[in-house]
């Protein structure tokens, strides 16, 4: 059914039933190439984000919102008209003075070939979603590097006890060599030493093959789409959209959450510290099945003498007080076999920083379709 939403009457009756819905609903109309108007809030949008329909409504949303963050949105509506169908995404924004992950699902809405078109939004709020997501990811790191410490004892304390053991079952065959039993069962005893000793060797071996496959854990690996999430994080560290921020178009699998803390941590540095420019990029690793992530700016750079263990250190500030952030990038990053680094010469002339960890660069898929998230062992 079309809906002619240039008729009052039509725009009324979908109005009533948004407001229905328990759920922020809005509705845009395209008015130009990649411009948008707000046409309609409903009451739970409203109530949730501080907007008010009399305020923004039938204005261009860049005259709403910050440039780069109406430009990100608009290429969001552009994709959904593009496709005509359901199209899904997270999103991190900060309307009103808040800062919320929303997970919105645009829907075309069939109109008339010769009226404007316009795009329906559900979202839903996942901050304290995406805050538990943080917090069990940081809780992982925590535990792998105490996890990492009892391991690394486990094996020294069983190598440290194979070694005596070892050498004692080698000290009785010594000595059960040419022994004269005399019939009061001495040998015997010896022998029974032996199998003691060789008993806890091979449950030395078990405890140590134990503690190796421990070291093996899950990682849930899923489909990235970079230059979305560059995007939103860029609208995050330059609203305003005074930087010029060059950022990869590309797909990737790997762990969402790391990827995501790191390169919001990075490009939020960045904007501190540049001049007019950051760059990120995408490579495939030199060492199969890794990716890696580097961010650079046109900045001052690092201070000479800075390396990545001083920068990563625990409550590292800069001049004006603000932690750096890094202690906790790299803490995500160990825990997911992923290293962080400095390089010495910027290739925009100020700071660079690498992350890599496990993941692949995906080719596009012919009809759009993504893989579903994987659990690889490591």
């Amino acid at each position: 059914m079309m809906l002619d939403l240039a008729a009052p009457v039509e725009f009324d009756r979908l109005s009533r039933a948004m407001d229905q819905i328990p759920l922020p609903v809005f509705v845009v109309r395209r008015i130009g190439p990649s411009r948008y108007a707000l046409a309609r809030l409903n009451r739970c949008y409203e109530t949730t984000v501080g907007l008010r329909n009399a305020a923004v409504a039938n204005r261009p949303m860049d005259t709403i919102l910050p440039a780069r963050m109406a430009a990100t949105l608009a290429a969001n509506y552009d994709t959904c008209l593009a496709r005509q169908a359901p199209f899904s995404y997270e999103e991190m924004l900060r309307i009103g003075g808040r800062e919320a992950w929303w997970r919105t699902t645009l829907t075309p809405l069939p109109t008339p070939e010769d009226g404007a078109a316009h795009v329906l939004g559900v979202a839903s709020d996942i901050t304290a979603d995406k805050a538990q997501q943080l917090s069990d990811t940081a809780e992982i790191a925590r535990m792998k590097g105490l996890f990492d410490d009892i391991r690394a004892f486990a094996g020294l304390t069983a190598h440290d006890m194979r070694g005596p053991l070892g050498n004692l079952v080698g000290l009785i065959d010594l000595i059960l060599d040419d022994f004269t039993d005399h019939g009061n069962g001495k040998r015997r005893l010896i022998e029974k030493c032996a199998e003691v000793a060789e008993t806890g060797l091979e449950a030395i071996d078990r405890v140590m093959a134990r503690v190796t496959a421990l070291n093996r854990v899950g990682v849930v690996r899923s489909v990235i789409d970079l230059g979305h999430m560059c995007r939103d994080l860029a609208t995050l560290a330059d609203p305003a959209g005074r930087l010029e921020i060059a950022m990869p178009e590309a797909r990737v699998e790997s762990d969402h959450a790391i990827v995501q803390t790191a390169l919001r941590n990075l490009m939020d540095n960045a904007s501190r510290f540049c001049r007019t420019r950051i760059a990120v990029e995408v490579a495939q690793a030199d060492t199969p099945d890794r990716i890696a992530l580097t961010v650079s700016d046109d900045g001052p750079g690092f201070a000479s003498g800075d390396d990545i263990a001083m920068l990563t250190a625990p409550r590292l500030e800069d001049a004006a007080g603000r932690g750096f952030g890094l202690q906790t990038v790299a803490a995500l990053l160990t825990a997911r076999d992923g290293t962080i680094e400095v390089a010495p010469e910027g290739r925009l002339g100020g700071a660079t920083v690498t992350i890599t960890l496990p993941g692949r660069i995906l080719a596009p898929t012919p009809d759009g379709a993504e893989p579903r998230p994987q659990l690889v062992a490591r």
